[in-house]
């Protein structure tokens, strides 16, 4: 758990202090939803894989498969959400900064 901390913090840090470079960190959100999606995706495949767990599958219940898909569910809406609020306040940025260029 420590190592997660640490990356997070270390990544905080680079972006606090201007080490990524303008053209890098203009493509990280592509990275960080690519990532995610790789998460999900590597989750699903190691539930799916796991015999144990898919044996006692009838045992954990509806309510438990229904509470893990809900998560997720819930969190791929708001990385939609937060995707599309940040696409367009990113056009309202390059309209005004074109706006004040041509005035």
């Amino acid at each position: 758990m420590s190592t997660i901390f640490l990356a997070l913090g270390a990544g905080f840090l680079v972006g606090l202090f201007g080490l990524v470079p303008k053209l890098v960190q203009d493509r990280l959100h592509y990275l960080s939803t690519g990532a995610l999606i790789l998460l999900i995706y590597t989750l699903g495949a190691k539930l799916g894989s796991d015999r144990k767990l898919m044996a006692d599958i009838s045992r954990l219940g509806l309510e438990s498969i229904g509470l893990a898909l809900s998560g997720v569910a819930g969190s791929l809406l708001l990385v939609f959400v937060y995707e599309k609020q940040r696409k367009a306040r990113r056009r309202r940025a390059q309209k005004s900064t074109k706006e004040v260029q041509e005035a």
